[in-house]
């Protein structure tokens, strides 16, 4: 999670540079340019991104605390405290991760071009 965290991060903040520097020289969100259509529809490739990796955040099943049948490393109690460690990490990745990819999808949903 935290390479393709990192990566996101830094394509968004080369995205609002660039968005930044259009908005110098006058070619702001909502201009008619063909150059500022494009930036348009890579926010809107990215928000689209953004929004499949928070949805399959919904959908991490939990972790199966059933004790495996031929297990002769764990005993019962370790299993399930394996499992527990492995949904509160889950969660914590969830809260943390989906935090900053609603974040910039909120402000990528402000780059609108209509044609």
């Amino acid at each position: 999670g935290k390479v393709i965290l990192d990566s996101l991060i830094s394509i968004f903040a080369i995205f609002r540079m660039t968005a930044s520097i259009f908005a110098l020289f006058g070619w702001g969100k909502r201009k008619r340019r063909e150059i500022v259509g494009a930036l348009a529809d890579f926010a809107l490739t990215l928000r689209s991104l953004l929004d499949s990796m928070l949805s399959s955040f919904d959908r991490i099943v939990n972790v199966s605390d059933e004790f495996p049948e031929h297990n002769d490393v764990l005993d019962s109690n370790e299993w399930s405290n394996v499992c527990r460690t492995i949904e509160q990490s889950r969660g914590t990745m969830k809260t943390r991760i989906g935090n900053i990819l609603a974040a910039i999808s909120e402000e990528l949903a402000s780059f609108k071009y209509d044609r």
